[in-house]
This record gives structure tokens, sequence and C-alpha cells, in this order.
């Protein structure tokens, strides 16, 4: 499906409808099976040229509670020679699992957490220098009134740029929570709040994005939030600078944002009656915006954006076809789809890179589960 851009409309997307991305468009690189004995493992992050950052931990059992297990890391390379790093765990209460993680060439970064739900537990930011080896413990989440707080919205984890980390971090006061974003030098983490109001951190090669928000100062009153604004600015530092302001309706909820050298991408959510939403992913490249609707109640996962690509994934089920994911390609501005597992699964890409999950049987057992790996040509 090829798209047109501007202010135009929105697309209608279904799964059903749009193209597999063509073999011959992409190099297979790896294959990680996300059930391996009794681990599962996670591919959590992708690094251009060719490197991989795995999430392992023991496969959670189910015996009247959900049992925690420690997570642990490996940074592999793929496509090239090279080593397997295998990140030592950093000292402290155990067991934890990785709710979040981020890399580059010098630093892999990640939050932990002790609890089985989603975020819910206070997290500890660690940070591992992949040129001495060492792990560290950077920072952790702080309390609200004293009290356990709330996951950051969208559930994002730590992004890293060069030397320096950033990570949304709930405060303020219980039942007004606000959220900033955070950063430090990762040699020698002093936090400080880059940007205030602010959630949904996202970097490029030379700048802070995060989204800026009534709601994230605290404001729960539905009506007094209109819109939501994308702001920026430059890792030396400085004050933050609107790039586009996202209007909100009373029930609209914004769910994801990425960024690239290339441009932006971010998914809204839209109350159409009490009993349709559908979900809105909106891309911006050289002044154009295009914008993909999904299908009544549908859902849109968190996005991935690169210079080359923007990649999210379907995550209602709706219907047997509505399984994956979608690729757009920046520079054929074509549409298709990736993956045929169902829900929030973790698409990830880097420059050219691309990873989703592929099921070789209908009922997607974890046992059946394979994250790809491709380059784009």
């Amino acid at each position: 499906m090829a798209a047109h851009s501007a202010s135009a409309p929105a697309i209608p997307v279904s799964l059903e409808e749009v193209d597999p991305l063509p073999r011959a468009s992409y190099t297979r690189l790896a294959g990680v099976w996300i059930r391996q004995g009794g681990e599962a493992v996670g591919v959590d992050a992708l690094e251009t040229p060719a490197t991989i950052l795995i999430v392992k931990a023991d496969a959670t059992s189910f015996d009247g509670e959900a049992a925690i297990k420690q997570g642990r890391i490996e940074v592999r390379p793929i496509g090239v020679k090279g080593s397997v790093e295998k990140i030592a765990s950093p000292p402290g209460r155990r067991p934890r699992q990785i709710n979040g993680s981020d890399l580059n060439t010098r630093y892999v970064v990640w939050t932990e957490i002790e609890s089985v739900d989603l975020g819910v537990s206070p997290w500890v930011l660690f940070a591992y220098d992949r040129k001495t080896g060492m792990t560290r413990k950077l920072t952790e989440a702080p309390k609200v009134d004293g009290r356990t707080p709330p996951p950051p919205p969208g559930y994002t984890g730590p992004v890293v740029a060069g030397g320096r980390v950033f990570w949304a971090q709930v405060g303020g006061k219980f039942g007004a929570e606000a959220v900033d974003i955070w950063g430090c030098e990762i040699g020698n983490c002093l936090p400080k709040v880059v940007m205030r109001g602010a959630a949904f951190p996202a970097v490029t090669s030379t700048e802070l994005y995060g989204v800026r928000s009534a709601r994230y100062e605290g404001v729960r009153d539905s009506r007094r939030i209109t819109s939501a604004t994308i702001s920026k600015v430059r890792f030396g530092g400085g004050e933050p600078a609107a790039v586009k302001q996202v209007p909100l309706g009373e029930q609209d909820t914004f769910t994801g944002f990425a960024a690239s050298d290339a441009g932006l991408a971010w998914i809204v959510g839209r109350k159409k009656s009490p009993e349709e939403q559908r979900m809105y992913l909106t891309v911006t490249e050289d002044g154009n915006e295009t914008t993909f609707g999904s299908s009544a109640n549908g859902g849109f996962g968190y996005p991935v954006m690169t210079d080359r690509f923007v990649a999210w994934a379907e995550t209602s089920g709706n219907a047997p076809g509505e399984l994956g994911g979608y690729l757009y390609d920046l520079e054929s501005k074509k549409l298709n789809s990736i993956g045929n597992t169902l829900g929030l699964y973790g698409i990830e890409g880097s420059g050219d890179l691309l990873g989703w999950q592929e099921s070789e049987t209908p009922q997607a057992r974890p046992e059946d589960i394979e994250y790809v790996i491709v380059r784009l040509r």
C-alpha cells in the first residue's frame, strides 16, 4: 500500500488488507527463539550496524501465584564476527525483572523492577560500560507521598545518547502525579530534570524529544487537557522548544511517540463513541504528515522510528488476520505488514535493521515463536 502525505485525512489500515513485506526487500540476519529450554528470551533493542540486545530470564511459573525470576542481559553480534557480551548482574536485592533497555556502541542502560506487574514496582536504573565491563547503579524511582509511584505514561524505558541517559520519572503528589523527563551523564550520574511536565523520551543524533501536556503537570480534569506538545532540547542543555502541537479531545489519549533525524511519529487514541475507539499513527517528515487509522476498536502498539522506516504493532487481535505489525518505508512511502503474532510484543529497529516476531503455528505458543532480525535492502 502506497501512502499519500500532507494534511490529508487518515488512511484506514488493516493487516488483512496490507501486503506482507516482500522477501526480496530484506536480508535475514538472525532468528532468536523466545523460549529456549527453561528460559524466556526477548530481543529488547537493535544497534546499527549489527548488534542485538537480548534479555533472558527463567520462564515464569504459575503455582497459585507468579514467580519472579532474575533477568539477564547479553549483547550479541549479528551477521558479523564478534563475541557475546554477558553483562554482570548488578548488586542488590534479587530477583528482579528487566522492563526497559537501550544500547549504543559504548553503553547499555536498563531498568529493573521486583514486581511481576508491568512497571508497577519502583524501578532501579543501571548502566553497563561496554569498554570497561563495569555495571553500576545510576538512580532509582522516588516515592510519591511515601507510596510506590505508578509507571510513567507508555511504560517507557530509558534511552541512551552518547554518554547520556534519559528517562521519564513520576513525582508530585499522590492522586495528582506529575511526570518529568530526567537525565544524567552515565560516567558521573547526577540526575536532573531536563524537560518538565513531559513523558515519552526519545532521542535523535543531537536532541532529546518529549511530549509535554497539562496531564503530566498533575492536571486530572480532562476538560483542561486540550492538546499535547511535542518539544525538543539539545543534549547540551537549554530551554525546550515546541515542535508540534497535537490537538486532544476530552477522551483522547496520547499513547506512543518516536523520533529520528528523519522526522517524528506518534499515536493518539480517539474515542468516537462509547462503543468505539480508533487509534491514529501520524508520521512527519520533510514538513509533510501522513496519518494511518486503525479499524474500529483496533490497537496500535508503541512505534519505532529510524531514518529509514516507522514500524508499529497491531495489538487488537479483532480478527484472525489482525496479528502482527506494520512497516512504513520512508523511502518508498509504502506500507507493508510484518510478523504474525498477537499483542504488545516489541518491534525493534535501528538504521536499516528491523526485528519482529513470527510464529510457526496458529496457536502462537511461546515455544513456536521466533524473533526475526533483518536488514532492509
